[in-house]
């Protein structure tokens, strides 16, 4: 298994990605609130246009890359060979780069050359600007991948809160100014130039140089991020990206604003709760154990053990925002009450995407992606799907359309994966815990009449976290061996659930 100073990294990692998200996610929850509060309806479903614009670019411009981070560095720093890390990894940024830069030249054209369509989707001045934060990002996201492969945390959350806190300031001077969305776009921008250079003067430190250099198998590198590029590239056509053009075409941008506003709050969720937070750190532990044991055996307990933390999170935390969901939105957000009967089925659906990361953990370790590439045709329903619900039913069609596409995704992806593993699901711990959540829910009801101010919504969610704390103690759904395992960096029994 894992050796203890193996064990303390990954600790030091999670310990220090856990409460950065932490703070990242309260500070997303203010930037959220304050964009909602400011910008009209209309106003915010053209700012999640130009994010779907911009992350259709990060794709265009992933080049499977920090996947291919992911997946090489530790194998390599397991055989203490930096310098092929290193080369990996500013190979990366130059390419992405040089690509970017293309790009944006091809935009720019082809913005002269359809005008009228740019008017139709409210993209008109917005186009180059998605690109250029598009090429920001992905650089972003490769060297992200890059603190995560080297299990180094504490500076890149550290410039992630300071990024985080001068955008929220960018965004309020926008505003305060006159400058409107135009002002809140460009302050994207600006923050993730400043995550860039301070990456960058940060990341040669970690890699010195080394005279020990593997024969690196540029034909291993290019196929396995080939087959990661297509996948992220079709993930845009059958994820919730997509949609907001579907929607600002067929129901308007103001509807865009109230389905993305319920999606934003459920995503966040998925990918803020301790489980998803994990995530590169998990990926890092199964390479890792993989590259030195090539044992299928310790990735399916990894899988299995990182089912139950993800559910052991994830249940408790969605009951808590399913059942109290339309008290937030009276307290916060009151324009958007609409989005309240849309926010129950999309985080239902959202817990299929939560347990898709350890399917996908698995499938990277074996550098099987063409399983992600088969499970990205689902596109072919789903924008049929999209395109007719969303005009038959509006709102409810769309969150129908895109919970369904998730979960079949979801289905496609683990029935692949079975055909190279054999993985298991702890439905027994799986129910442990839903028992426990639904014991605090019980509570969540009963206390709900009495949330009339934030204050009172706050003390219902801490009592019920007590609760659920405290009923998981004595209902354990974790064996000794995985508390042994998880405890093993502590050096005495902290988890004990």
């Amino acid at each position: 298994m894992v050796n203890n100073n193996v064990s303390k990294q990954i600790f030091n990692s999670t310990i220090y990605n856990y409460f950065g998200s932490f703070s990242l996610v309260i500070l997303a929850f203010i930037s959220l609130s304050y964009l909602v509060r400011n910008l009209s309806i209309e106003q915010f479903g053209q700012y999640n246009l130009i994010l779907s614009t911009q992350i259709f670019f990060v794709l265009l411009l992933n080049l499977g890359f920090p996947s291919i981070i992911l997946r090489f560095v530790p194998e390599y720093i397991v055989k203490n060979d930096f310098a092929t890390s290193k080369k990996i990894i500013f190979f990366s940024v130059t390419i992405v780069f040089l690509i970017g830069i293309i790009v944006l030249i091809i935009v720019q054209i082809l913005s002269r050359i359809f005008p009228n369509l740019l008017d139709k989707l409210f993209l008109s001045g917005y186009l180059f600007l998605s690109a250029l934060l598009g090429l920001l990002r992905e650089e972003v996201r490769i060297f992200e991948a890059t603190f995560f492969a080297l299990l180094k945390q504490g500076y890149k959350i550290c410039f992630e809160i300071l990024s985080a806190i001068i955008k929220i300031l960018l965004f309020v001077l926008s505003i305060k100014f006159g400058f409107g969305l135009l002002g809140v776009v460009l302050s994207i921008g600006i923050a993730d130039i400043f995550l860039i250079f301070a990456y960058l003067i940060r990341i040669n430190r970690y890699l010195y140089s080394n005279d020990k250099q593997a024969n690196l198998s540029k034909y291993r590198l290019f196929t396995f991020g080939l087959k990661e590029y297509m996948a992220k590239i079709l993930s845009f056509f059958w994820d919730t990206r997509i949609d907001a053009y579907f929607i600002t075409l067929f129901l308007g941008t103001a509807s865009t604003g109230i389905f993305y506003f319920a999606i934003n709050m459920a995503t966040m969720l998925a990918e803020y709760t301790p489980g998803s937070i994990m995530q590169p750190i998990s990926q890092v532990v199964f390479t890792r154990q993989y590259a030195k044991y090539e044992n299928q055996k310790e990735l399916s307990y990894l899988f299995n053990l990182n089912n139950k933390l993800k559910a052991f999170f994830a249940f408790p935390i969605f009951t808590i925002f399913i059942l109290s969901f339309d008290k937030i939105v009276n307290l916060f957000f009151n324009k958007y009450n609409e989005a309240i009967n849309l926010f129950p089925f999309i985080s239902l659906f959202m817990l299929f995407y939560v347990f898709l990361v350890p399917i996908r953990n698995v499938i990277t370790t074996l550098e099987k992606s063409e399983i992600t590439v088969i499970s990205s045709m689902i596109f072919l329903y789903k924008i049929p799907a999209t395109i007719f619900l969303t005009k038959k039913f509006g709102l409810i069609g769309t969150t129908f359309a895109i919970g369904s596409t998730i979960f079949f995704y979801f289905v496609i992806q683990l029935f692949l994966t079975k055909r190279l593993i054999k993985i298991n699901y702890p439905w027994r711990a799986f129910a442990t815990i839903l028992i426990n959540s639904l014991i605090m829910g019980i509570l969540i009801l009963l206390t709900k009449p009495f949330i009339k101010n934030i204050f009172s919504l706050i003390c219902c969610t801490i009592l019920s976290i007590f609760l659920y704390i405290a009923v998981s103690f004595f209902n354990k759904a974790f064996n000794s061996y995985d508390r042994e395992i998880i405890n093993k960096p502590f050096n005495k029994t902290i988890w004990n659930f």
